[in-house]
């Protein structure tokens, strides 16, 4: 084989594995579906060396319902895994807040993280879905604590899609780097079970009722007559 040949036979290899990597860090690769029906992937982050989660699952409860309870963070460190404090920083609008979260480290000799998320939620009229997207933020009422570390990113989404008026497909996406000096290997072997354990936990507290307050506030600021006969479905008021 001519030299040439033998360059471009490398060439050709080379650029098949790169894209062959590439088109695997872009797909999401499947964990597992549980016998409750929640199903997860995981999926390489380009330039990172943290996984990022989704997870999926059906939740007997209205898109009010749940976007209700999602909206109160107050709610969160009783139903979101290890959450340990929780509150509500800002309204920006309606549907568009800044709240603090905090995590609580399995073991005594790693730090707690914690985090200032901003929020949005908007209305997807084709699919008859609510769309929730959140990222790292800042706040003046929640600094860095002592102590505690503050991550340096997390993002994500929770999206919402109608089945029916009283039930729901949920879908939660993070991907996040909890700063420090903690292994990729390890943060990702801990974190492999998070989404799905996070929708376990929304059904569970989906089930308690939302709060009236943010029931007001949603049914006031989102266009529920692009979400389908009677989309609020029936709302049991709770805390």
């Amino acid at each position: 084989m001519a030299p040439q040949n033998v360059w471009g036979l490398i060439a050709g290899i080379t650029g098949a594995l790169l894209l062959t990597c590439a088109a695997r860090a872009e797909s999401w690769q499947p964990l597992a579906k549980d016998d409750d029906g929640i199903t997860s992937w995981q999926r390489e982050v380009p330039g990172s060396s943290f996984i990022a989660f989704r997870a999926q699952g059906r939740v007997e409860a209205s898109l009010l319902t749940i976007a209700a309870v999602l909206r109160d963070s107050n709610r969160e460190k009783d139903w979101m895994e290890d959450c340990i404090a929780s509150s509500m920083l800002a309204f920006l609008s309606p549907t568009h807040v800044k709240n603090y979260n905090r995590t609580k480290s399995p073991v005594f000799f790693i730090s707690d993280r914690d985090v200032v998320l901003e929020s949005d939620a908007t209305v997807d009229r084709a699919r008859q879905a609510i769309h929730i997207t959140f990222h790292e933020s800042t706040h003046p009422n929640a600094p860095v604590v002592e102590g505690v570390i503050r991550m340096p990113r997390l993002r994500g989404y929770w999206d919402l899609e109608r089945i029916s008026p009283s039930s729901t497909l949920v879908t939660y996406q993070v991907e996040a780097d909890p700063g420090g000096a903690l292994p990729g290997w390890l943060v990702n072997w801990a974190s492999s079970s998070l989404s799905a354990n996070t929708i376990r936990g929304l059904q569970k507290e989906c089930g308690k009722g939302p709060g009236a307050a943010d029931v007001a506030a949603l049914t006031a600021a989102l266009d529920w007559d692009t979400l389908g006969p009677v989309a609020t479905g029936t709302v049991a008021q709770g805390k």
